[in-house]
């Protein structure tokens, strides 16, 4: 019975050995550090082990090759393991997840803001630890840092937009608005202060005034944009570039003196092209003006403006006046006496004839008038 007792952890041994000559390779089973495990004291075959998922095929050249991904680009490993960027960038107002880890991230993920980035040009410090945190609650993770120092040092890039860029955009813009205009001379006014900005891509855009007429004083308002790493288009700054906007254009002049209530003819009028922008509203054609009369007195040399001229009277106090009274489809037409003067637009008092009674009537054409009856 003793022999017996000795002979039993001899063939665990052996046992043991010939495992080991069968599976030299450790393929049965494995701990997480890469170590051998120790073969299982009974011989029952083992399952097989579940096959790892394919990694994502990576870029391909023309041959149809696998090209190595750039390093800011690599997949993040089956872990869930990534590291951080040896000289990390931020192109916005916040430090996200994507601009401080060298692996690529789910969109998710990369665009989870970590920290502010300060201005433009000046570099952040962004604590490690925070880094580990978005990861360690980010959506499809847990994900994990390899290693962690005291400090990251996260630049801000900056770009400078000159104002002269931005003076061209706009003068670009008035140009387009112009085109085809005649008599036509565009003056910079004031300068245009440089912009210290995000480096990612921007774009101009011109928000003109509602209603602005271009001629004289004209701002326009340039919109600067940039796009977020979201793709959202922002405005970052909007600045005011002014222009003066001069008009070479036909007047109508006065060629004599014309008093109030006299007529314009070919005889009184000449025509001179000037610098209209600061101006006002006039006449460019003497036919525009011919038969009216001048509502207040006109020297030589005048330009016409439009409070200068009026309409000739219609209707003049006294005049026996032609009444047609209407009432729907039906017009009844009287005799009335005119009691003040009127021009075709004006109201006036009349008298009717037959009944004495005064009305109030719109003059319409020569000693005529009308009234609406309800």
């Amino acid at each position: 019975m003793r022999r017996l007792l000795i002979t039993l952890p001899a063939l665990s041994l052996l046992w043991a050995t010939a495992a080991f000559a069968a599976d030299p390779a450790g393929t049965s089973g494995g701990t997480s550090d890469g170590a051998k495990a120790a073969a299982p004291a009974d011989a029952s075959p083992r399952p097989p082990m579940p096959a790892l998922p394919a990694a994502p095929a990576g870029p391909q050249d023309e041959s149809g090759a696998a090209q190595a991904l750039p390093a800011d680009t690599a997949p993040v490993s089956l872990s869930g393991t990534v590291s951080l960027k040896l000289s990390p960038t931020a192109h916005g107002p916040n430090v996200f997840v994507e601009d401080l880890v060298a692996e690529k991230l789910p969109p998710e993920v990369g665009l989870i803001a970590v920290k502010p980035a300060g201005g433009p040009g000046n570099p952040v410090s962004v604590d490690p630890a925070l880094v580990a945190l978005k990861l360690k609650r980010a959506p499809g993770g847990p994900y994990r840092l390899d290693y962690q120092p005291r400090a990251v040092r996260v630049e801000v890039p900056a770009q400078k937009v000159t104002g002269t860029l931005i003076k061209g955009f706009a003068r670009e813009y008035l140009d387009e608005q112009l085109s085809g205009t005649a008599g036509v001379s565009v003056e910079q006014q004031g300068a245009v202060m440089d912009l210290v900005l995000y480096d990612a891509p921007l774009r101009f855009r011109v928000r003109p005034q509602d209603n602005q007429p271009l001629r004289g004083y004209v701002e326009l308002r340039v919109e600067v944009l940039q796009t977020a790493p979201n793709g959202e288009e922002k405005t970052v700054d909007t600045v005011p570039v002014t222009y003066i906007v001069h008009r070479q254009e036909q007047r109508v002049f006065a060629a004599q003196p014309v008093r109030a209530g006299e007529p314009f003819t070919a005889q009184n009028l000449e025509v001179h092209d000037i610098d209209a922008t600061f101006s006002g509203e006039g006449f460019t054609d003497p036919s525009m003006v011919e038969g009216k009369v001048a509502r207040t007195f006109v020297p030589a040399g005048k330009a016409l403006q439009l409070a200068m001229v009026d309409l000739p009277l219609s209707i003049r106090s006294g005049d026996m006046v032609r009444l047609m009274v209407r009432s729907g489809a039906v017009v009844v037409e009287a005799s009335a006496k005119a009691l003040r003067d009127a021009r075709v637009g004006d109201s006036l008092p009349l008298q009717v004839t037959d009944t004495g009674r005064q009305v109030q009537a719109r003059c319409v054409d020569t000693d005529v008038a009308v009234q609406d009856a309800w």
